[in-house]
């Protein structure tokens, strides 16, 4: 079974990993095809590609926004599970389109505007598990829902990832990132719970 980092942590664990990166680089979006991955060269220009996000999104948690921010979560995620996929040589558009969205929510957040709240489906046409979808719309609903928002964005990406990986492989490969998906929605559902806002 793969172990995935918990997606929280996720910032500091992928820098780490990878170090350093070019500064001021406007880092493309577009990865190796995965039949031309057989050198040095393209994987490290790839690494280099997602190193250069990862430190773009410190950039934007460095400026004032928070770890547990919905859309700052939900980038994390998103470029957690394409590098993720990446490694696992996933042959399908997975890690190139979430690296798109990870992406998509990074250059809104540097620009200051709040990204548009979507999670697009991956790799199948309908959602896995709508009975999980259900719990995460339920929970969003909730008054304490802002104790809640970065586990909520990061169960939506993994049930994506589940999808996609059930749309390749069925199962045996979904269930993993199904189990993880349920992990954070039971998280989200206990922190929502226990919320306690602050007075206006």
């Amino acid at each position: 079974m793969d172990h995935r980092p918990n997606p929280l942590l996720g910032i500091a664990a992928l820098a780490a990993a990878f170090g350093l990166g070019l500064p001021g680089s406007s880092p493309a979006t577009e990865l190796t095809p995965p039949e031309q991955r057989i050198s040095d060269e393209r994987i490290h220009a790839d690494h280099r590609t997602f190193e250069s996000w990862q430190e773009r999104i410190e950039a934007v948690a460095g400026s004032g926004r928070a770890l547990t921010d919905y859309s700052l979560a939900k980038a994390q995620c998103w470029l957690d599970a394409a590098f993720h996929e990446y490694t696992r040589n996933d042959r399908s558009d997975f890690p190139e389109r979430a690296l798109g969205e990870a992406a998509r929510l990074i250059e809104a957040m540097e620009q200051g505007s709040e990204p548009e709240r979507k999670t697009p489906l991956i790799g199948l046409d309908r959602p896995l598990r709508p009975d999980l979808w259900r719990r995460l719309q339920d929970v969003d609903q909730t008054a304490g829902r802002t104790c809640a928002t970065a586990l909520i964005a990061c169960a939506e990406v993994e049930l994506v990832h589940a999808g996609n990986e059930y749309g390749q492989f069925k199962w045996r490969h979904a269930a993993p990132y199904v189990a993880i998906a349920e992990d954070l929605i039971g998280r989200a559902e206990a922190a929502a719970a226990d919320c306690r806002t602050p007075a206006p």
